[in-house]
């Protein structure tokens, strides 16, 4: 995430500290608005903090998609990604772990 000062902000911005990320759109995909809106509504009923928006990179799950299967991925925040230095903030882990339980025991 670029949520450092030197950084622009237009570029997958999602702050650290403010819950796990739902890429709705990244180098590979663009998920269904109704996708979308089934995992926000499950983590708002859960109490889970969330964010969403564009991202850079892309899911392996990319490679099912012309199966049909449905698939949106789950990720938190982080700086610096890819290197030694790599920096999340524990809060949003916390978070996308409570996501993945919510969504196995709906």
């Amino acid at each position: 995430s670029p949520d450092t000062p030197r950084e622009s902000r237009q570029y997958a911005y999602a702050p650290l500290g403010r819950g796990a990320v739902l890429p709705t759109m990244d180098n590979a995909t663009l998920l269904p608005r109704e996708l979308i809106d089934r995992y926000l509504a499950l983590a708002g009923r859960a109490g889970i903090q969330v964010q969403y928006g564009f991202t850079g990179g892309a899911s392996d799950g990319v490679a099912f998609l012309p199966d049909g299967v449905e698939m949106i991925p789950f990720s938190w925040p982080g700086r610096s990604s890819h290197s030694p230095v790599e920096i999340s903030d524990f809060r949003d882990v916390e978070s996308l772990i409570r996501l993945v339980v919510a969504v196995r025991t709906e």
